[in-house]
């Protein structure tokens, strides 16, 4: 028997390394998605804090301190949107590698499946060979019988 050989084995080989490689790009990307949200939600908390504060001691406040409170509420309030637009990016291109990935794993699944028809089809013929050999063998037999 002789062994079978997928003839596009390194172009599934390639499909698999791009895969690969963009799995962990993907990756890599979900987890800076995930600290720039925490970032966020935590300017979030620290500016809602600012507000609470300035609005609990607005009356009672020397116009200074509110004056510069008010510009740490307006200071993390620009940090915030920032931050929003930073996070919109980070999405927009974790999105795209999000399809890349997609893309790339439906190619390598079509490799594959490639593969797996061709191996069948060689296991039929290995099959189709070696009963056509015992059917030669069982006809010279009985040739030499006769």
């Amino acid at each position: 028997m002789v062994k079978f050989i997928y003839k596009l084995d390194n172009v599934l080989k390639l499909k698999s390394g791009i895969y690969d490689q963009l799995l962990v790009k993907f990756q890599e990307m979900a987890t800076r998605v995930q600290a720039e949200r925490k970032v966020l939600e935590e300017l979030r908390g620290i500016l809602e804090e600012k507000r609470r504060e300035f609005g609990a001691n607005q009356g009672n406040m020397k116009a200074s301190i509110l004056r510069k409170m008010s510009k740490e509420i307006a200071y993390f309030k620009g940090l915030e949107d920032e931050q929003k637009i930073k996070l919109e990016k980070l999405i927009v291109e974790e999105t795209k590698i999000k399809d890349e990935l997609i893309k790339a794993y439906r190619e390598k699944r079509i490799q594959e499946k490639l593969k797996e028809k061709q191996y069948e089809e060689y296991l039929l013929e290995e099959k189709a060979k070696e009963q056509k050999q015992l059917d030669e063998a069982v006809s010279n037999r009985y040739k030499s019988v006769e």
